[in-house]
């Protein structure tokens, strides 16, 4: 097994525009891995010769949470921010959970299934591991094991929070709560909010602090542009 890099001070999350209500609970979602859009993410059943109730009991007691190095993927603004219409969080990895336990592990990308027989409950690395075809979303991963009965939302505090990135398309709608939220949270926090664009010259993604502020004559329930001002 490689072994881990440190993680970056900053790791990302991509969201679909429906979940800007993560301001509302103020919660994170560790993952039921069975429900991850790779077939053969975490596939136990090369190693694990047990009867199926139990493979099927340690795949519901394992929750991950899955970040990126990357905030300017073109995949994941496609993928997981609905075509550019979502946002990005970035997230301190030394607060908690995200700090807790091991904190994020780096994925492994590699060709083949991992030689990694074990006969009792699986080794959390095998849930760090995924096939070549998805090196590109530079992931790592924060796991848990977690019991049955234990909740798969975690608190997500306020200085977790390092920046949030809107996407190129995101819905004004979906803008304006975000930056409600923002101005709410202050002066005890302040959360940068860049806006994610296209560069037409290099057809890549590029993300810069946003020029959209609340609405003062419309008592915050909208947004405009900020004018520059001369030095």
């Amino acid at each position: 097994m490689t072994p881990s890099r440190s993680a970056p001070p900053v790791l990302y999350k991509y969201y679909p525009p429906e979940r800007v209500d993560i301001f509302d609970n103020w919660s994170i979602r560790f993952s039921d891995l069975r429900q991850f859009n790779d077939t053969f993410d975490s596939d136990l059943r090369l190693h694990d010769k047990r009867p199926k109730g139990r493979r099927l009991k340690d795949l519901k007691t394992v929750g991950i949470f899955c970040m990126t190095e990357d905030p300017d993927s073109q995949l994941m603004w496609a993928h997981y921010a609905a075509q550019n219409t979502g946002f990005v969080l970035g997230l301190h990895t030394s607060v908690p959970p995200f700090s807790d336990d091991s904190g994020p592990l780096e994925v492994i990308y590699q060709p083949t299934p991992p030689s990694m027989p074990f006969s009792d409950e699986p080794p959390l690395d095998l849930f760090r591991i995924k096939p070549s075809a998805w090196v590109a979303e530079k992931e790592w991963r924060c796991i848990r094991r977690l019991a049955l009965t234990d909740s798969r939302d975690f608190a997500l505090s306020l200085d977790a929070i390092a920046e949030i990135i809107v996407g190129a398309r995101i819905h004004k709608s979906h803008l304006t709560a975000i930056l409600q939220m923002v101005e709410w949270v202050k002066p005890d926090f302040e959360i940068p909010v860049s806006e994610s664009k296209p560069n037409r010259y290099t057809w890549e993604f590029e993300h810069a602090l946003s020029p959209f502020r609340l609405c003062q004559a419309c008592d915050g329930n909208g947004h405009v542009r900020q004018k520059e001002t001369s030095a």
